[in-house]
């Protein structure tokens, strides 16, 4: 077992069972499946991909920040259970902050930056975060480790959700996920351009949800917006079940597809 496999295993037990139960608290009254406790957990599944990636070209990761970089992946969203909008990292910091203050035992000296990373996450301008963050860090592993699931046919499900409950005009999605969807390969491409397996990986990804983003009539959008608005949970699309429309039923098979290949 390497370093980075060990500090990995001593988070988890340390303090997954409790970083699950206060999640699961956080989203009891908040109906929001594209960013609760299952979206974080693939995010935190992508980060230990990121790690390991690194690992294997020479980048060493202490305790220190592998438990900074677990916390990111676990609380970055969480906020969203207060607000909305696209700044609630600041909502998930404050959330995590005070998560972190009751463990008697904490004292990690990332801390301040783990809370940054929070806070900055959903800010996809990228480049105003400056070159130093084209390196592994916590805000750039937690940046890409989040972007990582905005891709497929599942990450287009979970942005239509998302933009859907801010008042995104239906007819103005396809450009604003397009829009959001290259600037994230855009920097993921930058950050990762040295691993060429796992970048190959999520550039499949990547243009199998913009497939589908171009490919979706104006009467797709509003059969899967109907989905959303009837609280149909990203698991409970299943192949054929949900539509006669072929383009939605391969839709929603590849979503099933891609979330088994991920549990």
């Amino acid at each position: 077992m390497s370093n980075l496999q060990i500090h990995i295993q001593k988070s988890e037990e340390k303090y997954l069972a409790a970083v699950h139960e206060r999640i699961t608290l956080e989203f009891k009254d908040v109906w929001l499946p594209s960013h609760d406790l299952e979206h974080h957990k693939r995010v935190w599944s992508n980060a230990k991909q990121l790690m390991e990636a690194f690992e294997q070209t020479g980048t060493d990761f202490s305790e220190a920040f592998v438990e900074a970089l677990f916390f990111a992946s676990w609380f970055h969203d969480v906020g969203l259970t207060k607000t909305l909008d696209i700044r609630h990292g600041e909502q998930s910091a404050e959330i995590a902050g005070s998560f972190l203050k009751d463990i008697d035992t904490w004292n990690n000296s990332l801390t301040e930056e783990l809370l940054e990373a929070i806070i900055l996450h959903d800010d996809k301008s990228y480049l105003t975060r400056g070159e130093r963050y084209l390196t592994p860090s916590i805000y750039s592993l937690l940046t890409i480790a989040d972007d990582m699931d905005a891709l497929g046919a599942t990450g287009l499900y979970r942005y239509i959700e998302i933009y859907h409950l801010r008042g995104i005009n239906i007819y103005d999605l396809k450009n604003s996920i397009e829009m959001n969807l290259s600037s994230r390969f855009s920097f993921i491409s930058k950050v990762i351009d040295q691993h060429a397996s796992l970048l190959k990986k999520i550039k499949l990804l990547y243009h199998t949800g913009l497939r589908f983003l171009r490919v979706f009539s104006i009467h797709d959008w509003q059969v899967i917006v109907q989905q959303v608005e009837n609280k149909v949970n990203i698991h409970e699309l299943t192949d054929g079940k949900l539509h006669e429309n072929k383009a939605i039923n391969h839709f929603f098979c590849t979503i099933n597809q891609e979330l088994k290949s991920i549990y």
